[in-house]
């Protein structure tokens, strides 16, 4: 019986039904709802890797693409993130299998920002956001924000709060 009782609460633990909050939260009282998040591109810059390492510390489930996949699958194993080295529709095709949904798309320094939301939109995100190290400009008829930063940090920060669901075009909901 007690070995039962002992699976059970591995299991439970192992799938994060029991712990604590991270460090993070608790010093800054925050509390950042839990998204699925796909970044595409997450070597493409410093900014992309510590972009998804803040997000998988904020609790959020990330999913991300990468050129290389030796880096890919160390960031992968080092933050706790899903690398994909596959195709957008692959990965769609795996989402839909496990019954998960990606909330937000981030694109880092996308060759094209409509091919890459075009790409994008058979997830059906809420939203998606372009981080660059160049300023861009957005195609007309397309809801997406954009971040040009200076420091990957500040950059990350930046886009964990666009990304946000109370923030909505812009404008923060309450």
């Amino acid at each position: 019986m007690a070995d039962n009782y002992l699976e059970k609460r591995m299991e439970d633990y192992a799938r994060g039904r029991l712990g604590t909050k991270s460090s993070s939260s608790k010093r800054s009282g925050l509390k950042y709802p839990h998204q699925q998040v796909l970044v595409c591109g997450g070597d493409r810059s410093d900014t992309a890797e510590e972009l998804v390492r803040k997000l998988a510390a904020a609790g959020c489930t990330v999913c991300f693409t990468a050129a290389d996949a030796n880096r890919g699958s160390s960031l992968a194993q080092n933050c706790g993130a899903r690398f994909y080295p596959v195709a957008v529709a692959a990965i769609a095709v795996d989402l839909n299998k496990r019954g998960e949904h990606i909330d937000t798309v981030v694109l880092i320094n996308p060759a094209s920002i409509k091919e890459a939301i075009d790409e994008t939109s058979v997830m059906e995100p809420r939203q998606w956001l372009v981080v660059s190290d160049t300023p861009v400009e957005i195609p007309q008829g397309y809801l997406c924000s954009s971040i040009t930063g200076r420091t990957p940090r500040a950059t990350a920060v930046l886009a964990l709060a666009l990304i946000h669901p109370a923030v909505e075009d812009g404008s923060v909901r309450l």
